[in-house]
């Protein structure tokens, strides 16, 4: 078994992290702020006056402008409204960074949502990357281990005494990460949260940002 080459105990997947590493090595790469100008709005407002063309060629003089990512100007012109998400939108080498990054960790639907595709849409791509969208066996001790910076004892012995609900044990623990959501909210006495990644904490709970607040309340409701 070869070791996570972030933290040194996880098992390592084919680009050298551990499932736990590669979320917060994702989410660190989201913190990267826009600060979006009267300017920048109105020329992303006039790329979309006009045909296909005119919108791929005002989009790439932004991304020349602002050096910034495709999909920061696609996803800004849902938010406002200027155009909703369509079946023709290319995918970015971002996007598929993101597919890869996140098949296997998280649901199909949550990728989807994320991306601001439809899950078959999602499915398609992956089959042409020739990749798998089947959901791994969850977190192992060693990566909870990591996201929540203490020990294994500590955390086996919480495991053992039901606080992560019943868990399979297969070779060693594996926790979903519906059972990691669940922890942090029941249970915030059994962690420090100024120890935890924020990013990698809001992924969980909130799904990058993106899952709805009626996900959380089922969480934290036990239903």
């Amino acid at each position: 078994m070869r070791a996570c080459a972030r933290c040194g105990t996880g098992r390592a997947r084919r680009n050298g992290l551990c499932a736990a590493c590669q979320l917060l090595a994702y989410a660190q790469l989201q913190k990267k702020k826009y600060v979006w100008t009267e300017e920048l709005l109105a020329e992303l407002r006039e790329a979309y006056v006009g045909d296909r063309q005119h919108l791929s060629r005002g989009l790439d003089r932004l991304v020349q402008k602002t050096g910034w990512a495709r999909h920061a100007f696609l996803n800004k012109a849902v938010a406002l409204r200027i155009t909703r998400v369509s079946a023709w939108r290319n995918w970015t080498s971002e996007d598929d960074n993101y597919l890869r990054a996140m098949a296997g960790v998280l649901t199909t639907a949550r990728i989807a949502k994320k991306l601001r595709r439809s899950c078959g849409s999602v499915r398609q791509r992956m089959q042409q990357l020739k990749g798998s969208l089947r959901l791994r066996e969850g977190y192992t001790v060693s990566d909870l281990s990591a996201v929540f910076k203490t020990t294994r004892e500590f955390l086996t012995s919480r495991l053992e005494k039901g606080y992560f609900g019943q868990i399979r044990k297969d070779k060693g623990y594996r926790v979903s990460e519906e059972a990691v959501a669940r922890f942090l909210v029941q249970h915030p006495h059994e962690y420090d949260l100024r120890c935890i990644d924020q990013a990698w904490f809001k992924a969980v709970l909130f799904g990058h940002n993106d899952r709805i607040q009626c996900d959380y309340d089922r969480i934290k409701g036990g239903h």
